[in-house]
């Protein structure tokens, strides 16, 4: 496998950050297609906030998609706008470096890399190997993003696909926001989680099996994020 050139690799991890984010974008969409659904503009959003400070929370629903409280939706607007005032800032990369571990099982850490991205957000990405196995390790502060999750979450957003080649698997699993991937052929998956509706940890590469990339994301103490969550 030809290694990327170290003058593109944050570039590439850039590009990275950006596609696992995509899912938490599908979220915001299917928000603005509940404002569309029900006709609120501007005024009629404020109108729901002011409504769930009052105790009177409305449950929003789309046909095939789900339903949401609007105590949800001003949770993440409030949210929103504290991180765009810079009352909410992204965890520094030196902190989340600090999570990455040297070893995992046989893996040893054979680089890094860190970024970021203001108020968008902030990661850090380690690689691994043992003998031909190898995958990546990422902790990624989904900053500007964090609280659509808890949305997608509460909708009960799911998706489900298996066949002779693999399975896909996206959805809560006893409160957390997971994304299993496998595949058979290349013996290659993804299996990432949210935790505190913010910090997405994701390991991907060609291992034996997906345990190895569950162990590597249970490697990162859920513990520690929670505690840097605002």
């Amino acid at each position: 496998m030809m290694a990327v050139p170290e003058a593109k690799r944050i570039a590439y991890t850039v590009v990275t950050f950006l596609a696992a984010a995509v899912l938490y974008w599908i979220v915001a969409l299917i928000v603005g297609m509940i404002v569309a659904t029900v006709g609120l503009g501007a005024a009629g959003i404020g109108a729901i906030a002011g409504a769930a400070a009052d105790d009177d929370e409305v449950t929003i629903s789309i046909p095939g998609v789900g339903s949401v409280n609007s105590s949800k939706i001003e949770e993440a607007a409030a949210r929103a706008e504290k991180i765009q005032k810079g009352e909410i800032k992204a965890v520094e990369t030196d902190t989340l470096k600090a999570m990455l571990p040297d070893t995992i099982g046989g893996f040893a850490r054979t680089g890094f890399s860190t970024m970021a991205m203001g108020v968008a957000g902030s990661g850090v990405e380690g690689d691994y190997k043992a003998n031909d196995q190898q995958f990546s390790l990422k902790v990624q502060d989904m900053l500007a993003l964090s609280g659509l999750a808890g949305i997608g979450s509460a909708m009960g957003i799911e998706q489900e696909k298996e066949d002779e080649n693999g399975y896909e698997r996206i959805g809560t699993v006893d409160g957390q926001w997971r994304e299993e991937r496998w595949n058979n052929g290349s013996s290659s998956g993804t299996y990432a989680v949210m935790i505190a509706d913010r910090f997405r940890v994701e390991a991907s590469g060609n291992v034996a099996n997906i345990d190895v990339l569950k162990a590597a994301v249970a490697s990162i103490d859920a513990g520690d994020l929670q505690d840097l969550a605002e």
